[in-house]
């Protein structure tokens, strides 16, 4: 596994437990260590230049201390792209729950017009029934008056 590979893994790791992103970290750590920041492989570099690169340092102080301020640069880095991932759910969700009480109030205004609409409607049926019956009543009496006198 190259360096480039351990990198996307480790971008692909977000989630996961912390003591998983750590071993990440230090297998990226020794991937850097080993083929170099560039991520150039041992076989294309000296024996001379991987004997260097594999040797300890003289000043491990010095050394640690940059590796440490690396992984305080990373995690701080996490911290920061956590924070912003937040920041974003965080206007996400915002964003939804507006949609959601835009919806809402387009629902119940949907919902009163026609509930308006079917009483209005079962108003209507009720005129028209109401006038159905009196054409009824008024051919009733027509009939009688043309069937009486004229008879």
């Amino acid at each position: 596994m190259f360096g480039s590979e351990v990198l996307s893994r480790r971008e692909s790791m977000v989630g996961y437990p912390p003591f998983m992103e750590a071993l990440a970290e230090l297998a990226q750590d020794a991937m850097q260590f080993v083929f170099g920041t560039e991520g150039e492989t041992c076989a294309a570099t000296s024996p001379s230049a991987l004997e260097s690169r594999l040797a300890l340092p003289s000043h491990p102080v010095s050394s640690g201390a940059t590796r440490g301020s690396r992984r305080r640069s990373s995690r701080s880095s996490r911290r920061s792209s956590r924070s912003s991932r937040i920041r974003n759910l965080e206007v996400q969700v915002a964003r939804l729950e507006a949609e959601k009480a835009e919806f809402m109030s387009f629902f119940e205004t949907f919902t009163e017009k026609a509930l308006r609409e079917q009483q209005d409607l079962k108003f209507e049926v009720q005129v028209l029934s109401a006038r159905a019956d009196l054409i009824t009543q008024n051919m009733a009496v027509l009939e009688a008056f043309l069937a009486g006198p004229l008879a």
